[in-house]
Order: structure tokens, then C-alpha cells, then sequence
């Protein structure tokens, strides 16, 4: 009767074997998978190459089409590399995967003021303020509506932000202080300057731009924010 010898592979180097068959064929193929790419991808937007990171960042999503966050940046590459009409396509579609990210929804109105799209993006901010009247929501209406040129929106929009917070937080007030101050009503400016200075004296916003002011040299005093007396 023969004798046989079995051996048998002891099961975690069997899977540990067969786990290394990817990442042997993805050193077979340069190491262009997925991880490798996104990293090359977000270290090109970092240092500024922007034709390349728009490459690879689109070589990316073809493999994981669904993450946001890639998405996103590949918007932002695609505005930084001076086509914002693509780039607006990218954030919004990041902007439906994740609405609830506020620096998604903050990227793509940038990119909408810049693709000459505001009347869009107006639609899209009063939305949110009509149905989520948040300080936020109407922070960023006015925001952007000053950047997009349209200071009559801009005031209504922040003074409505400053009344929903009850002039209990600094950044609308200076949000207001930096409108007014781009449309030459420099005693508004102050005034709502002197308001966030009253709320955090040592807000480095706040203390940034009465340093740069010669109205605001020597000792300053705050001011009660208007919203905090209102009924």
C-alpha cells in the first residue's frame, strides 16, 4: 500500500496569498489604482498643477464615480484652471450626493458667481432661505450676492441674517461691516464694526480689521448690536 503525504497550506497564508494577488498586479500596472490616483490627484491640486490634477482627478471618478469629496475637488481644480462652467457641473453634483455639506454648497456658488450664473445661484440660495431660513442660509445669499455685484440683495439678505441671530454672533455683523464698507458707507461700516467688536473683542476678524483702520485708533469702544434691541 503506497503512503501518501498531505500537506495541507495553513488557511491564513492561503488568504494572505491570495490577497496579495491585487497588489501584485497593481504594481504590474504602475500603480495607477484608485488610492495611488486620488492621492496624485489632491497632491496636484495642492502644488498648483492644475491641468494635471483636472486629469487625474477625472481618471479617479471614472473608477468611483460616487464620492463626493473627489468630486468636489475636481470641481475646484476645474475653477482654479479657469473653466468654471465645467466646474459648476462637477459641484453640483457633489452639492445633490451630500446637501447638507455647506462647504460644497459654498464652492459651487463660487463657481456660479465666476461662470457668470448668479441669477441661477440666486434661485438656488432663496430656496434654501424660503424653506431653511437659517442665519447661515441667508449669510450666504448676501455673501455671495455682493460678490456677484448685487449690494441691494447683499444688505437685505445680512440684515436678515443679524435679525434671525439676534445680534448674538459676530459674523454677520462683520459680514455687514465689509458690505457696507464696499459701497462707501463707511459710518455703517464702522458702526456695525464697533457691534462685533462689542460682542468678541478678541475676535481676530474683527481685531484684523480695526487694524487696518485709522477710524479705529486709540481705544474703541463696542456697541450694543441693533438686532439685540429689536422686538
Amino acid at each position: 500500500m503506497t503512503n501518501h503525504t498531505y500537506r495541507f497550506t495553513h488557511p491564513t497564508r492561503a488568504f494572505l496569498s491570495l490577497a496579495l494577488i491585487p497588489l501584485a498586479l497593481l504594481a504590474s500596472c504602475g500603480g495607477q489604482g484608485p488610492i495611488n490616483e486620488r492621492a496624485r490627484a489632491d497632491e496636484a491640486l495642492r502644488g498648483q498643477r492644475y491641468d494635471e490634477a483636472v486629469t487625474r482627478y477625472a481618471t479617479y471618478l471614472e473608477m468611483r464615480p460616487g464620492e463626493a469629496e473627489a468630486r468636489n475637488a475636481y470641481g475646484r481644480a476645474l475653477l482654479a484652471n479657469n473653466d468654471p462652467v465645467n466646474a459648476v457641473e462637477q459641484l453640483k453634483t457633489a452639492h445633490y450626493q451630500e446637501p447638507t455639506n455647506a462647504k460644497y454648497l459654498d464652492d459651487l456658488c463660487d463657481a456660479m458667481v465666476k461662470a457668470n450664473q448668479a441669477e441661477d445661484m440666486f434661485r438656488m440660495l432663496r430656496s434654501y432661505t424660503d424653506s431653511i431660513g437659517t442665519t447661515d442660509n441667508w449669510l450666504r445669499l448676501g455673501i455671495f450676492a455682493q460678490r456677484a455685484g448685487d449690494p441691494d440683495t447683499a444688505t437685505t439678505a445680512l440684515l436678515t441674517a443679524a435679525r434671525i441671530d439676534r445680534g448674538q454672533s459676530v459674523t454677520p455683523q462683520v459680514a455687514l461691516y465689509d458690505l457696507y464698507l464696499s459701497v462707501g458707507d463707511k459710518a455703517e461700516a464702522n458702526r456695525r464694526l464697533r457691534m462685533a467688536f462689542f460682542l468678541e473683542p478678541k475676535n481676530s476678524d474683527v481685531v484684523s480689521r480695526m487694524s487696518k483702520s485709522p477710524d479705529f485708533a486709540g481705544t474703541t469702544y463696542g456697541l450694543r448690536p441693533d438686532e439685540q434691541t429689536l422686538r
